[in-house]
């Protein structure tokens, strides 16, 4: 849910991979002004995660959609955020790491898109897919989840404003009271991390907000 901090008019959010839906869920049941769009390639994921894990039935606002997203891609529309969360025993499953699918990505993407990937921290191909991300976005930021394991790529199409970034401490503040999501600690861990790769974003903007 990073994103909030980065972009206050998110309307369209497209997410690659369903598993148990939790962020589809979280956002069709606290923020009534997105659209949801999930594309998941497994019939027996959707059917496990609408029987177990409750994710509603498809509204107007919620669609689950069985594809494949390496083809869904080619025909999405634009997006403010897309998120990819798609996982084989491997990793992140090879069509989705190439440059040819990165660049379709960032075309789907509104002018101040999101691209939010999740990565595994132990894959041998980190630093090679963190650089590839890199070349086609203006600005990334990267997180460690709270438990380690798995890192989140954030890739601005438009790198955020001096002015978005002033506010970010005081939003963050704001939207844990209203969400119950602790972002300053997840900014404490995105600049933790930045500055222990050599990377400022973030890092030297924020100071201790």
């Amino acid at each position: 849910m990073s994103f909030m901090l980065f972009h206050n008019q998110v309307r369209r959010v497209a997410c690659i991979g369903l598993g148990g839906g939790s962020i589809p869920k979280f956002i069709w049941k606290n923020l009534p002004d997105i659209k949801v769009s999930v594309i998941e390639n497994s019939e027996q994921v959707i059917n496990v995660a609408r029987q177990y894990f409750c994710v509603p039935d498809d509204d107007e606002r919620l669609s689950v959609i069985h594809a494949d997203g390496l083809e869904w891609i080619d025909d999405a529309g634009q997006y403010d955020v897309i998120m990819l969360d798609a996982f084989d025993a491997s990793g992140v499953p090879g069509g989705f790491i190439d440059d040819d699918f990165t660049h379709r990505v960032k075309h789907c993407l509104a002018h101040d898109g999101i691209y939010i990937q999740n990565l595994w921290s132990s894959d041998p191909q980190l630093k090679s897919r963190i650089r590839q991300i890199e070349s086609y976005f203006d600005q990334i930021a990267l997180v460690p989840t709270p438990k380690g394991g798995n890192i989140v790529a954030l890739a601005f199409r438009s790198a955020p404003t001096v002015a978005q970034l002033s506010k970010i401490g005081q939003l963050a503040r704001t939207l844990k009271q209203s969400l119950g999501l602790d972002f300053n600690a997840m900014l404490d861990r995105m600049r933790s991390f930045q500055s222990s790769q050599g990377k400022n974003f973030l890092s030297d903007r924020l100071g201790g907000q």
